[in-house]
């Protein structure tokens, strides 16, 4: 039994660094999907944002192709160990992920005294700022320690104004990671 636990928190773990990867991956190669959820953030309501973004089919086909993938492996270590470091991994990004993901988004269904913690406020502004003005940046939603470990952390400002207008776009575009130089840093802190 202690093994399995232990194999459970290292799939965790696993799935928080792949919750990162993942994400790095979707913007590097600007796909469609989450791409427009970053462009449905500046033009619907928050509640319809995170409703929207809380979808985690595409995570659960993902995860079972690898256990697909990662079956051969059950010959070497046995079932219980395969797929309790996949039973973490899966409950982090389909699970974990997806419902602080939503709650980045809409945090009126977090009490008053969550809301305005400075913890949950940092947490969000991770997030906010990666929206708003750093899409090469704060990758790990559930996280943020990670994007600082890794290099990609940029730090959240004070405040975050709504955008006058549907049309205005924040610096940059906030949508698509433009390719870093040649031997340049990938992120710049605002």
């Amino acid at each position: 039994m202690e093994i399995a636990a232990w194999c459970f928190l290292g799939g965790w773990g696993a799935g928080v660094f792949l919750e990162y990867l993942l994400h790095w991956i979707m913007h590097r190669f600007s796909l469609g999907f989450h791409i427009g959820h970053h462009r449905e953030f500046f033009h619907l309501d928050e509640k319809t944002v995170a409703r929207r973004t809380a979808d985690p089919r595409m995570d659960i086909v993902f995860f079972l192709g690898v256990l697909l993938a990662a079956s051969p492996l059950m010959l070497l270590w046995g079932w219980v160990p395969v797929l309790c470091v996949w039973g973490g991994a899966f409950w982090h990004v389909v699970i974990v992920y997806e419902i602080c993901h939503a709650l980045m988004h809409y945090e009126a269904l977090l009490p008053g005294f969550v809301r305005g913690s400075r913890l949950f406020r940092w947490w969000k502004g991770c997030h906010y700022e990666h929206h708003f003005h750093s899409p090469a940046g704060n990758y790990c939603v559930t996280f943020p320690v990670l994007d600082w470990l890794l290099g990609t952390y940029v730090a959240p400002r004070e405040r975050y104004e709504p955008l006058p207008h549907p049309r205005i776009k924040p610096d940059g575009d906030a949508i698509v990671v433009p390719k870093p130089p040649a031997g340049g840093p990938a992120v710049t802190s605002s």
